[in-house]
């Protein structure tokens, strides 16, 4: 893939039981805290292709997801293995700490 993927209420199980391992990237648009996370999730994703997925999803227009997995802030990532929920984060992040998160589980 090389970039994140936009997840809707639709698809976000599909996608999530899809993938060994997926980091949802709960978001909204108006968030200058997840605008700032923006660049280091797409050079996660490019460098972490072959490996994993990032995907994003609108809580303000996708709100049955971010309800399932109690999103309560933003940005909040929810790292996925196996189809099921592994790690979570809420809150900025450095890209070491991101990645550290994620390359746990791989």
């Amino acid at each position: 893939m090389g970039k994140p993927i936009e997840v809707s209420d639709l698809t976000a199980e599909t996608i999530i039981n899809k993938h060994p391992v997926f980091v949802l990237d709960c978001f909204a648009t108006w968030c200058g805290p997840c605008k700032m996370m923006n660049p280091i999730i797409n050079k996660l994703a490019a460098e972490l292709k072959d490996k994993m997925i990032f995907g994003k999803l609108d809580v303000d227009t996708q709100p049955q997801t971010s309800d399932k997995y109690e999103v309560k802030a933003i940005p909040t990532f929810l790292i996925f293995q196996k189809g099921k929920l592994a790690a979570r984060h809420e809150g900025t992040l450095s890209e070491v700490a991101l990645r550290t998160m994620i390359t746990k589980l791989l």
